[in-house]
């Protein structure tokens, strides 16, 4: 099986967070497009299914994963 780690990353999250990343392991930080009128409950929703698909779906085909120190960089539209 081919690893992720270096294809783009790209999700749009129920409530309507949009996540791009260059590399799928997230080495280079992740940019999150927020709508303007999103709740902060709205947006740890949005926070929390982030984590959850990419724990399910990407991580498995990483070879590595830094984890924690991701830098996220959050644009509110």
């Amino acid at each position: 099986m081919d690893t992720l780690n270096e294809k783009p990353f790209e999700h749009s999250c129920r409530n309507g967070t949009e996540v791009k990343a260059a590399r799928c392991d997230f080495v280079g930080g992740v940019d999150l497009q927020v709508p303007g009128d999103l709740s902060d409950a709205e947006f740890a929703q949005d926070l929390f299914e982030l984590g959850w698909y990419h724990a399910m779906n990407i991580l498995p085909r990483l070879n590595g994963f830094t984890g924690m120190g991701i830098e996220y960089r959050v644009k509110r539209t």
